[in-house]
């Protein structure tokens, strides 16, 4: 939350410290990022922890080009800041729904046969 909650102000005319405070806050917020990995690398054999790595990578670097061309393609519609406040709500209501997915125990299927 950390990581979008403060772009919503740039929807509003900010003085420029203010701005960067937002932008500075926002840019702490990747250290989630982290933590999810460490969540991953848990549940993650060891013989394969490369690969679910790699897996990891690919996907959040396409994730980013992605949200970065739906970002390009609002600010050629709304003003700049408003782009940013949309996307950052955007962003919200996406973690929060990958939250709630998160808190959910995994169950694995147990077979006997």
């Amino acid at each position: 939350m950390l990581l979008a909650a403060p772009f919503l102000l740039f929807a509003l005319p900010l003085p420029y410290g203010v701005a960067l405070t937002a932008a500075a806050l926002g840019a702490a917020g990747y250290s989630a990022g982290l933590l999810l990995q460490e969540r991953l690398l848990a549940q993650t054999g060891d013989d394969i922890r490369g690969q679910a790595l790699g897996l990891h990578s690919a996907g959040m670097l396409t994730m980013q080009a992605v949200g970065a061309t739906m970002a390009g393609a609002a600010a050629q519609i709304l003003p700049v800041g408003t782009a940013m406040a949309v996307m950052a709500l955007a962003s919200l209501c996406i973690s929060a729904t990958l939250a709630a997915a998160i808190r959910r125990p995994i169950t694995v299927p147990v077979h006997v046969g």
